[in-house]
Order: structure tokens, then C-alpha cells, then sequence
């Protein structure tokens, strides 16, 4: 337990000290518990080495923000084109999801300045990978998801991701990316 506490610790100064507030600042959310965004940005590469416990990393919280976007797309297709039958909608939702829109999204962020990486992760390019923006992305509107609740995420969702909804659908022409 001490060993947890301790990383909250290093994770809540190490994001204050690097963000100055500036993530929250471009998501245009203030964390009441900013640990959880710290959280959020700990890639697993973080870890190697370190005594941390592996689920110190974001991937639980990628899992949570994962299934709060599958919801929300869902909820705003279903709004958004009251006509089309469900496998159109099926079709634009796997595109609007998709770890390549996610990873688009994240780069209005500037994610990559923020998350954590292990040092051969970084070297490796890292910062530039599809997958970990894509799944920092996910854990950030995890974490924002337990801190606020559901309409702070929707209201992200709603200045992010969903006004390029047309030119993800266009672009990927519905070809599903693993998401």
C-alpha cells in the first residue's frame, strides 16, 4: 500500500510539473482528482524496471474510456442519423472508434508530449505510435469519465472528436481499424 502511495504521489507532481495545467487546459476539463489523468498517461513501458506494480499503468483505465466511447459514438450516431438502418450505423461507428481516429484526436491534445513512456519505448518512437496515442486517448476519457462523470466526457467528445466525424467516415470509407 505504501508502495501505491508513493506512486500517486511521483504521478500527481510528476503531471503538474509537466503540464502546467496545459492538457487540462486543451480539454477544457480541470481534474478535482488530477492523479487520475496522471494515471492515465503512465504507459506500461513506464514500468519496466521500477518496483511499480503493473497496474500502475493506464491500461485499465484505456479499457474503461474505451467502452465510454463505444457508448457515446453510439448515443450520438443513433441522434445524429435517425434514418440509417444499424448496420450503417455499425459501419461509421467502427470508424469513428478506431484506434486511428482515436490517435487523430489525441494529436489536437498533443498527447504525446504527456504520456509516460520507458525509456526504450521512447527511443523506439514511442511517442509517435498509432497504438499508444490511440490507447492514452482511451484512458483519458476514462479517467475524466470517474472524475466528472459521463457529460464532461460527452462535452470532450462533442469539441474533439465527433466535428470530424465526416471526414473519419470519408477518409477511412468505413474500413474498419481495431479500435
Amino acid at each position: 500500500m505504501e508502495e501505491k502511495n508513493m506512486l500517486h504521489k511521483l504521478l500527481k507532481l510528476w503531471f503538474r510539473q509537466k503540464s502546467g495545467g496545459g492538457l487540462e487546459a486543451k480539454l477544457g476539463y480541470r481534474f478535482k482528482d488530477p492523479e487520475l489523468l496522471a494515471h492515465a498517461l503512465v504507459h506500461r513501458s513506464f514500468l519496466t524496471g521500477t518496483d511499480m506494480p503493473y497496474e500502475s499503468n493506464n491500461e485499465r483505465l484505456e479499457f474503461l474510456g474505451d467502452s465510454v466511447l463505444n457508448m457515446l459514438t453510439t448515443e450520438y450516431l443513433y441522434k445524429t442519423y435517425p434514418d440509417d438502418p444499424e448496420g450503417e450505423l455499425s459501419k461509421r461507428k467502427s470508424a469513428i472508434v478506431s484506434g486511428h481516429a482515436c490517435a487523430q484526436s489525441s494529436r489536437e491534445w498533443s498527447l504525446s508530449e504527456y504520456v509516460k513512456l520507458g525509456k526504450a519505448e521512447a527511443k523506439m518512437g514511442g511517442r509517435g505510435k498509432e497504438s499508444i496515442l490511440a490507447d492514452a486517448y482511451e484512458a483519458v476519457l476514462g479517467a475524466v469519465y470517474l472524475d466528472g462523470g459521463l457529460d464532461e466526457v460527452r462535452a470532450i467528445l462533442n469539441k474533439f472528436h465527433f466535428p470530424g466525424v465526416q471526414g473519419i467516415i470519408v477518409a477511412e470509407d468505413y474500413v474498419s481499424h481495431e479500435s
